[in-house]
């Protein structure tokens, strides 16, 4: 019976300590998951195109520049690239730009993330466009205008790409080289050819001409300009795809019988000028 009595203390006190011990220990309201079950979502955030750079910019006519699209993507995805180019008008009631996709703006070949570009033989100012795409399907979508010019070049090119039936077509022939060209002309018109592409194949669609034979020569100077103007209603053009043929010569010692070569079917002029592609609709 005292051994009992002595023990007891001794336990009462134990079992104070402990329960003191106890509720000294951090506790935690906050209800915990199960890492082992929870799944873990991911997001895919879209990739980001920083800049789109040119070289050379400005470009020359028929010359090749290279253009690169500098993109991320925050997951580091793999990215596709998709590449258009425009032919930039602007629109006469509020000077707004206007992208005009479906025309003939030279040769765009994409190899990802850079391009090649082969400019049109039409001076003006182009936006070449550039689309990433990654494997989620996120896009990001970026321009870049370029110019382009004809510096050094001997050209032709009509004042717009896209006519309708009756409209004029207004052309600049300037020769910006350092030689001379010549050009036949006829009662002091230039004589020329409109071609058309039929099936995918350029043909002689008409003679503009006043002479079956040949009429002289008219001289291009360095840095000279002229204008030429064509009414679609007077030749006519029907809808189509065209461009403008002008046969010349360095060599003012040239002979014009090729035009009773054009008139009896076997085209062979010295050498051919010929215009940006244009359409009529």
């Amino acid at each position: 019976m005292r051994a009992f009595q002595t023990i007891k203390p001794f336990m009462i006190w134990s079992c104070m300590a402990l329960m003191f011990y106890f509720s000294c220990q951090p506790t935690s309201t906050e209800p915990q998951n199960d890492i082992d079950h929870e799944p873990i979502i991911t997001i895919n955030k879209p990739p980001v195109i920083s800049s789109i750079t040119a070289s050379p910019d400005p470009v020359q006519l028929g010359k090749t520049t290279t253009i690169t699209c500098n993109a991320s993507d925050p997951n580091d995805d793999s990215l596709s690239y998709t590449w258009g180019v425009a032919y930039v008008t602007f629109d006469q009631n509020d000077s707004s730009q206007v992208f005009n996709w479906d025309v003939d703006a030279g040769s765009l070949i994409n190899s990802g993330e850079i391009a090649t570009w082969t400019a049109p033989l039409a001076e003006g100012l182009y936006v070449i466009l550039c689309k990433i795409t990654d494997i989620a399907g996120n896009n990001d979508v970026a321009l870049h205008e370029i110019k382009v010019v004809s510096t050094g070049c001997l050209y032709v090119m009509t004042d717009k790409i896209i006519y309708s039936y009756g409209d004029t077509v207004i052309c600049k022939l300037k020769n910006e080289t350092d030689s001379t060209a010549y050009f036949s002309n006829c009662f002091m018109d230039l004589n020329y050819i409109i071609d058309r592409n039929f099936n995918n194949k350029w043909e002689v669609y008409t003679l503009m001409t006043k002479c079956r034979s040949y009429g002289g020569t008219s001289e291009l100077l360095p840095g000279e300009l002229v204008m030429m103007t064509i009414s679609t209603m007077e030749i006519p053009l029907p809808a189509g795809i065209y461009r403008i043929n002008i046969p010349f010569s360095w060599d003012n010692n040239w002979s014009g019988d090729y035009w009773e070569d054009i008139w009896s079917g076997h085209y062979s002029p010295p050498d051919s000028l010929l215009s940006n592609t244009f359409y009529v609709q």
